[in-house]
């Protein structure tokens, strides 16, 4: 895919947010839930799949573990002013919406 698109990545563990810059701005929120692995969720807006390869590509050689991926919207009208909403779409198999 070529167009812009919000992409949702969690990852085992913690991530230092010094890493955002590294990993192309992406906001980073910890999930802790008793009793539970820790998780770090991974989300933002990149420009492409070459963008997204290269955060997966920084998670795999820091060697952390990928729990999911998923792209939660795409821009259907990159760079087109006014065209801000983003339509919602859900992976196959998933209850997302």
């Amino acid at each position: 895919m070529s167009r812009p698109a919000i992409y949702r990545i969690r990852v085992h563990g913690r991530i230092d947010p010094a890493w955002s810059d590294v990993l192309q701005g992406m906001t980073m929120t910890v999930i802790h839930v008793p009793e539970q692995p820790t998780v770090t969720e991974l989300c933002g807006r990149l420009p492409d799949q070459a963008a997204l390869m290269g955060v997966l590509q920084h998670l795999y050689n820091c060697l952390i573990p990928v729990i999911s991926v998923a792209c939660m919207s795409v821009d259907p009208y990159p760079g087109v002013a006014g065209a801000s909403s983003i339509s919602q779409r859900s992976l196959p198999g998933t209850d997302e919406t």
